[in-house]
């Protein structure tokens, strides 16, 4: 591997590896691409007992989203879409409808970002829509809820996303709109790609997504442990799944 051939030609230094959400099999591969040997690891719980996930399949997701913002209106969210596209849809909808949103994605101009973005952060506006291209390296503590509009491709990029929502400690809501069209959309997208080593993974990494969106147990429980985690129940009576079992 280049990285590791990189290290050796430095008179292998001492190295730290972080990252934010990783499964086994991925520190695994980390510690086995930096050829670590017997190296210190340290994960901190996944179990952030403050988000309340949820998995909706509404009819119309513009209605949806409409609905929750008025009852929400005074507190913060994020909007994920997985295409600029919806980014632009949403952004225009929520306008028509009276509110000012911001929007993030790759397609506008860094000035437009920096703007919507810090519009966002100061609170002067109280939704962001955007792609996954928003929130790295963002801190924003007060966010109430985070949306995904369309289901990602992995439980990875998810959880990242979903965890920006209540780092002041509050409670905050992560709700995935899902729909089966979702399933196709990335599916194709995986078809689209290189069919190297990852196509494989990806695939997997995929139907964990969507066993996610399907299962009827406890979400928490779900994530904790595709991330290798145990729960300490199978009910935290703070899902959505486990709502409706009560």
């Amino acid at each position: 591997m280049y990285v590791n051939s990189y290290l050796h030609c430095h008179g292998r230094p001492v190295i730290a590896a972080f990252t934010a959400t990783a499964t086994e099999l991925v520190k695994k591969d980390i510690i086995s691409i930096l050829d670590l040997k017997n190296p210190f690891t340290l994960t901190t719980t996944f179990n952030r007992q403050n988000l309340s996930f949820f998995i909706e399949s509404p009819i119309n997701k513009m209605d949806f989203i409409l609905n929750f913002i008025q009852k929400n209106q005074f507190n913060s969210g994020i909007i994920y879409c997985n295409s600029r596209k919806n980014v632009d849809f949403l952004y225009d909808y929520l306008s028509l409808k009276g509110y000012h949103p911001s929007k993030y994605h790759a397609g506008l101009t860094s000035f437009e970002r920096t703007t919507y973005q810090n519009l966002f952060l100061s609170d002067k506006c109280k939704i962001m829509i955007a792609t996954n291209a928003f929130g790295m390296g963002i801190d924003k503590p007060n966010i109430r809820y985070v949306i995904h509009y369309n289901m990602p491709k992995n439980i990875e990029g998810y959880y990242q996303e979903a965890g920006r929502g209540g780092r002041d400690g509050k409670p905050s809501k992560c709700i995935l709109l899902f729909s089966y069209n979702d399933i196709f959309t990335n599916k194709f997208l995986i078809e689209k790609g290189s069919k190297n080593k990852s196509y494989k993974l990806d695939y997997q990494r995929l139907n964990y997504m969507i066993n996610y969106c399907t299962t009827k147990k406890c979400l928490r429980s779900y994530l904790l442990e595709y991330f290798g985690e145990k729960p300490q129940n199978n009910n935290c009576g703070n899902c959505g799944n486990c709502i409706k079992k009560s």
